[in-house]
């Protein structure tokens, strides 16, 4: 569990399953705070764990969180909070939802048809200008931690996060 820890720290995103002898609700609660991914106790049904692994591998990459750091800002994505040299403040989920995405594909350009495909629930009824209007909303509040340049945006393109910060 300390491995885990440490690795999520670092930034890790690999998922993590536990399989484990330790079935008492403190260790499953312990191991899930650590950064596991999901805890399966021994003995167990070799499809039950592969079925857990085929769970984890459908998950949108968005949902695969850990702290991420670019520059001067700091995202946790659990607390969706966002740090700069000096201030704090705290995102809405869309809003960190779409930072983390940038930030996790740094150098690729997105437009606001691909953020809205990949970060919006399937049978969200809202359309590409909604992407925009949290797209404002989220520069508002990286411009009060002072991260104001961090999203580029592409002149008929799209969105941007590049690997050297333009602070």
């Amino acid at each position: 569990m300390e491995i885990c820890s440490r690795f999520r720290k670092q930034g890790g995103t690999t998922p993590i399953i536990f399989v484990t002898g330790r079935d008492e609700i403190e260790d499953k609660e312990t191991g899930l705070d650590a950064g596991g991914d999901d805890y399966i106790t021994k003995p167990f049904d070799v499809r039950e764990l592969l079925a857990r692994i085929r769970a984890i591998q459908r998950r949108p990459f968005s949902l695969k969180r850990s702290h991420l750091q670019h520059g001067t800002i700091s995202l946790d994505p659990y607390l969706r909070t966002l740090r700069g040299a000096v201030k704090t403040t705290n995102l809405s989920v869309i809003e960190s939802s779409i930072l983390e995405h940038l930030l996790r594909n740094r150098n690729r350009m997105f437009t606001a048809a691909q953020l809205y495909e990949a970060l919006w629930p399937p049978d969200a009824e809202s359309s590409d200008e909604t992407v925009r209007v949290h797209m404002r909303l989220l520069r508002r509040k990286l411009a009060y931690i002072g991260a104001d340049g961090l999203i580029e945006t592409i002149r008929n393109g799209g969105y941007v996060i590049k690997d050297e910060p333009t602070q």
